[in-house]
């Protein structure tokens, strides 16, 4: 029993870090619960707002491949993993540290803000 219990233990430690990290299906998945509870207008809303999203045409093109399901669904999903795009690529959004206790940082001024915000 005594085994058991370390056995278990050990498998918690070395694979009990990956669950603390959201990756790219995680966010998607949890768009894609959203996006069927929004209520219509509030789902027309949304996807106007995407369409502001200075890589919307890349949106469009990544959700036009998967064939045979909601193109505005897809691209919401994909929407949802742009935040951390910013963070992994080079699109031209500024490193502002890990922490921040600035004022203007709880400033939503839309896609015009070039920082990463990974705070």
């Amino acid at each position: 029993m005594r085994l058991l219990r370390i056995g278990v233990m050990t498998c918690c430690f070395f694979w009990g870090t990956t669950v603390l990290a959201w990756d790219t299906l995680g966010h998607m998945t949890v768009a894609a619960v959203a996006y069927e509870k929004l209520t219509p207008s509030a789902r027309a809303r949304a996807n106007d707002l995407i369409k502001l999203n200075p890589n919307y045409n890349e949106l469009v093109a990544t959700a036009q491949k998967a064939k045979g399901v909601d193109q505005s669904k897809a691209i919401f999903m994909l929407a949802a993993t742009w935040p951390d795009m910013i963070k992994s690529k080079n699109r031209g959004y500024t490193f502002d540290g890990e922490h921040s206790t600035k004022p203007e940082t709880s400033q939503n001024i839309g896609y015009a803000d070039k920082l990463q915000h990974r705070y």
